[in-house]
Formats: structure tokens, C-alpha cells, sequence
């Protein structure tokens, strides 16, 4: 209601943002945007840390016990296994379980992944699709993949989110664990029986190389224009290892989820859940002033 409430609110909303993971909205009234800001009013940031929350032992020895005799099973990945990509891939080589991960999944499980079998959704691969859809176990891992049609109808599904507004949302839910990825994957791995059988596994590997190639054969060079898929395949084979990566909704997005390739060090930034026009500039503006040191691309367009 009045301007000397500005650095205050704004601290507030930052909080919010960083340890909710989300977007922060501050409603400026009219009447105080058109007053003089204080002078010398400067908001004060503490970086709250993350919690580290873990399921009780009983619940992660249930979900043990219930993929040890479970078969065929799949994995699906979001944003929120950033941070856990070791523990991931150990979970995924112990029960030889195919990853499939959803678009802001990208950055945090397809990298240096032997299980990696591309990603599901609209704009997915369809070795992602199948995998899922032939699934008799999925266990979804901090994701809020929103599309239903794209979940198999049949498979017992198991969610592990930090947020437990997020269990259920979008499918229903056989067993729900609420924890971080990282440290939930790590309490898990020594009570999970190792599998032998790769049936499953080999067969969703074998389908995502031939949807690799098919992409792959899409983004050769012609004589006559430059194809986007070529471009985004050039942006990525030249750009910094370390590059920030920031993409307009519609095909910006679709070129940077086939053919940008993540390393553990860049990163991909979009409006992957609000769908905002025009974001790709001023993301990449923000992350060039947050790092300046950093090579920052912007793929701008409809």
C-alpha cells in the first residue's frame, strides 16, 4: 500500500520463488507505482537453503519391496532430480530400468545416461512414448508432466515428489513417497534389489537409437536452406560447454528438446509451464546478469 513496503514485499516474493520453485506474481497498485520510490531503499537477500526432506525407512522398504517384484519398469524424470543425475542413473542401472524424462527433465537426466531413452510429451521422441506406454511399473520422479494421455492406462505408478501437492495431480497414483530426489534415491538404493533381466531395458534402448537417427537424418545439411533442426544441431556442437540456453515457446522449444545437447553444466531455461510469449530475450538477459563470465544463447521466435 505504500512504497516503503516495496523492498520488503519483493523479499518475500524471492523467498517464495526460490524455495516453492516456482514463479512469485507482486500486484503493484497504481496509485503507489506512480509515487517516488524511498530513497536508499535497497531489499535485503537471504538465501534460504533448500530442505532436505526424506521419506520415513517403512515407506522406502514398502516401494523396495514393490519393485522387487515388478517387472518391465520404467522411469520419468522432471526437474526435480536436479542435483540427483549419480543417483539416478545407480537407481536406473540397479533395476535396469529405461529413463524417460519430461522437457525440463532435459538438463538434469540425459546427460552421460546409458539408460537415457529420450523424452515423452507433445514434442517427445517416440521411443519415450513407448517406453512409458509399455511400461508395468512407472516410477515418476520429481515431474509434473501434465499430459494424461501420454501416461499408460494399465501400470502401477509410483510418485516421489518434495512437494505433495504435486502427487496425484496429473494421474492416478499407486504408492506416493514425498521427499527430495537426491536424498530419497540415496536411502532407497541400499534397500533395492538388484535385477538381472534387461529385456525391457534393451528394447527401449534399441528404439531410441532409431529415434535418434531419424532426428539426426532430419538435422543433414542441405544445398538449398538452412532446415532448423541443422541450425540447433550447429548451435549446440558450437556453443560453450558451459552455455545458458534460453528458448521462445513453440518451435524454439521444439528444436532446443531434440537437438541441444545438456552436459551437466549448461543449462536449458524456457517457460516450459506458463507458456509466456516472447520470454526467450529477457531470460537470457537475467542469466547474462546473473553470469556475466557465461556464454548465454537466446532461440527467439514463434
Amino acid at each position: 500500500s505504500s512504497p516503503e513496503q516495496i523492498p520488503q514485499v519483493l523479499a518475500i516474493a524471492m523467498r517464495k520463488a526460490v524455495l516453492n520453485r516456482g514463479v512469485s506474481v507482486v500486484v503493484l497498485p497504481g496509485d503507489v507505482a506512480l509515487k517516488p520510490a524511498p530513497e536508499g531503499a535497497t531489499t535485503h537477500w537471504y538465501h534460504a537453503p533448500q530442505p532436505v526432506v526424506t521419506p520415513e525407512e517403512e515407506e522406502l522398504r514398502k516401494l523396495a519391496q514393490l519393485l522387487r517384484y515388478s517387472s518391465n519398469i520404467a522411469l520419468m524424470c522432471g526437474s526435480g532430480c536436479a542435483g540427483a543425475h549419480k543417483e539416478l542413473v545407480e537407481f536406473a542401472g540397479k533395476i535396469k530400468a529405461p529413463i524417460v524424462h519430461a522437457l525440463r527433465g532435459k538438463e538434469h537426466a540425459e546427460y552421460d545416461n546409458p539408460y537415457d531413452v529420450g523424452m515423452t510429451g507433445l514434442i517427445g521422441f517416440s521411443s519415450g512414448f513407448h517406453t512409458m506406454m509399455n511400461a508395468d511399473t512407472l516410477v515418476l520422479l520429481g515431474t509434473q508432466f501434465p499430459y494424461r494421455a501420454f501416461y499408460p492406462t494399465d501400470a502401477k505408478i509410483i510418485q516421489i515428489d518434495i512437494n505433495p501437492a504435486s502427487i496425484g495431480a496429473h494421474s492416478k497414483v499407486d504408492m506416493a513417497l514425498v521427499g527430495d530426489i537426491k536424498s530419497t534415491l540415496r536411502a532407497l538404493l541400499p534397500l533395492v534389489e538388484e535385477k538381472t533381466d534387461r529385456k525391457f531395458l534393451d528394447k527401449a534402448l534399441e528404439d531410441y537409437r532409431d529415434a535418434r537417427k531419424g532426428l539426426d537424418d532430419l538435422a543433414k545439411p542441405s544445398e538449398k536452406a538452412i532446415h532448423p533442426q541443422y541450425l540447433a544441431q550447429q548451435i549446440s556442437h558450437f556453443a560453450a560447454d558451459d552455455a545458458i540456453f534460453t528458448c521462445d515457446v513453440g518451435t524454439p522449444t521444439v528444436w532446443a528438446a531434440r537437438y541441444l545437447k545438456m552436459n551437466g553444466k549448461r543449462r536449458l531455461l524456457g517457460s516450459f509451464n506458463h507458456g509466456s510469449m516472447a520470454n526467450a530475450m529477457p531470460q537470457a538477459l537475467g542469466a547474462q546478469a546473473t553470469e556475466p563470465e557465461r556464454q548465454v544463447v537466446a532461440m527467439c521466435g514463434d
